[in-house]
């Protein structure tokens, strides 16, 4: 008896040495973490892969516990459209549970100025198996009518927190790897391929490990039908205001929307028309886009549990022609307020730096300066489904002892994701575990870290 106790003594110590030197990333020269395909290691000298989750099945097409027929994506907007501007339009969406005679559906708006209303059916696609394997995690990688693979996992009741961890673990140990310098010493004939691989198999493990977490429902997510997903339709309502010029400013903040023999009255928040923008100093007209320098068009869409803020992307973008000193940016509109402001500066010479502006003193910009602004706002509706709004921007600076402006002007709406939208408004699937958990942080980290910004990763400090 006393021999086997010893046995079992010398096996444990040996154990818990072996656990110690395999936690142990060494340099080259010294021990390198052992290899070979020993009991407990998935045959590339890594853990075993975690098994596949157990997730409930769920029933995708479920009916909330609350009938319905309509649900009308109107938003509580703060909207102002300017008739000095062009492509003025508001649209929204309606889900219907039963299919609608798009001839049915008509718009009353109260005021006197000229507008336009068309209606379409749009369709739905399904799942998006071309999404592939390497985009399946991406939402964005799937058309706005698509029921993604993401949107399945959270059906399925997929930790989202544990996903998203997962994902960090292996991210920092390629950090780590890199950090290392071990991909040059092995080029360098410092190391060999063995070696090599030996100091890079953590990081692979733990991506391994991540994507079979990951991918453990996909095969499930192919086999999807048609019948299979939820079953609705989606209309879209565009209304064209006219771009005569608006003499009077009106506002509403409801409309009058008729289907068939049954009439709404839609409240969505204020919509306000005006008649001409004016410009807080001259534009500049020197730079090679005729001074505007700024988005003309799609700004971007909105996502749910945003926290009531979003970054617009690349707002402005111009290589200096001349020394200028930048003041601040403003948004005509007094109900969007500017939360953060981002500078990605990209000189001449040296590097390329990303700088968060306060605008509480001026930046200097040089000439050959590549410059991009990133402007993150607020706004009280942009929590509620179907919102919308547009930005009129402002950049203005100082050059050659004159005051001069650059103008954006941006479309803000909500994402035409059918399916996301139906599952939270109609069938009141939670999502908040996804999006705070595992979509903001990989997407989006500047909403959690201050040190973080929204601009490309080379552009992070």
């Amino acid at each position: 008896m006393e021999m086997k106790r010893m046995i079992c003594y010398f096996v444990l110590c040996a154990l818990v040495l072996g656990c110690i030197a395999g936690c142990v990333l060494d340099r080259p020269g010294e021990t390198l973490p052992s290899s070979g395909t020993e009991a407990g290691q998935n045959g590339t000298g890594g853990a075993l892969l975690p098994s596949e989750p157990i997730l409930p099945e769920v029933d995708l097409n479920m009916q909330p516990e609350t009938p319905w027929d309509l649900q009308i994506l109107t938003g509580t907007n703060g909207i102002v459209y300017y008739t000095s501007e062009s492509n003025n339009h508001y649209g929204f969406y309606i889900y219907s549970k039963e299919q609608l005679n798009v001839n049915s559906i008509e718009v009353n708006l109260p005021i006197s100025h000229d507008y336009i209303v068309s209606v379409k059916e749009r369709s739905l696609k399904g799942i998006q198996a071309d999404a592939g394997e390497v985009w399946r995690d991406d939402e964005q990688s799937y058309s706005s009518n698509a029921f993604s693979y993401p949107l399945y996992l959270a059906y399925r009741g997929v930790d989202f927190v544990k996903l998203g961890e997962m994902e960090a673990k292996y991210k920092a140990l390629y950090s780590q790897f890199e950090a290392g310098g071990y991909t040059d010493l092995w080029l360098s004939g410092a190391l060999t391929q063995e070696e090599y691989a030996r100091y890079r198999e953590p990081y692979e493990t733990a991506k391994a490990e991540y994507e079979a977490y990951l991918g453990a429902q996909w095969e499930d997510y192919l086999a999807l039908t048609a019948e299979d997903l939820p079953q609705f339709y989606v209309y879209y309502v565009n209304i064209a205001f006219s771009d005569e010029l608006i003499e009077t400013e009106e506002s509403f903040t409801q409309m009058e929307i008729t289907i068939g023999d049954r009439v709404y009255n839609q409240q969505i928040g204020r919509i306000t028309l005006k008649g001409q923008l004016e410009d807080p100093a001259p534009i500049d007209w020197h730079e090679d886009w005729g001074g505007i320098d700024g988005i003309l068009g799609e700004g971007g869409c909105i996502r749910p549990y945003n926290g009531g803020v979003y970054c617009i992307d690349t707002l402005y973008r111009f290589t200096a022609d001349r020394y200028k000193l930048l003041e601040k940016i403003t948004f005509a509109n007094p109900a969007q307020q500017i939360d953060r402001v981002w500078l990605d500066i990209q000189p001449v010479a040296g590097p390329r730096t990303v700088t968060q502006w306060d605008m509480s003193e001026g930046f200097e910009v040089y000439p050959g300066d590549q410059v991009t602004v990133y402007v993150a706002f607020r706004d009280a509706g942009m929590e509620d489904p179907g919102y919308q709004t547009e930005v009129y921007s402002f950049l203005e600076y100082t050059t050659d002892g004159q005051r001069y402006c650059k103008y954006a002007h941006c479309d803000i709406y909500t994402p035409d994701q059918h399916y996301v939208w139906y599952a939270l408004c109609v069938q009141q699937l939670d999502l908040e575990s996804y999006y705070l958990d595992y979509y903001y942080p990989r997407s989006e980290p500047w909403r959690f870290d201050p040190a973080e910004d929204p601009t490309p990763e080379a552009g992070r400090k």
